[in-house]
């Protein structure tokens, strides 16, 4: 599996991180695998990521090999380089645009998930 390289793609988009919405943005892949290691998901669960950013910590548990990833992320600019993310996992791979604070959890009730967020 190729990856997206954050760095890359943040640039390439011309994405800088917003204070309005306290983003900042994880590149490091060893930092991003020890949350994802740190989470101790596994493929048999699903995955509720809030605020993904451009979509570093996204990658890394899509790596991990889950069953399901949503994403909520409020951004719309943030939108395009996570397109190119779900182009790589097109049946995984979930993004909802939203606000997390409107966002209805309900939709997710029928099955198990975990919250994994870099708030």
């Amino acid at each position: 599996m190729s990856s997206i390289n954050t760095l890359h793609k943040i640039k390439s988009y011309g994405i800088t991180a917003k204070k309005k919405y306290g983003q900042n943005f994880i590149i490091d892949e060893n930092i991003l695998s020890k949350i994802v290691q740190k989470s101790k998901i596994n493929e048999k669960i699903n995955i509720l990521e809030i605020g993904p950013g451009p979509g570093g910590l996204t990658q890394e548990i899509l790596k991990a090999n889950v069953d399901q990833v949503y994403i909520v992320e409020k951004d719309k600019e943030l939108l395009p380089l996570l397109n190119d993310l779900k182009k790589m996992f097109p049946e995984k791979l979930h993004i909802i645009n939203e606000d997390a604070l409107n966002f209805d959890i309900k939709i997710l009730n029928n099955f198990p998930f975990k919250i994994i967020s870099n708030l």
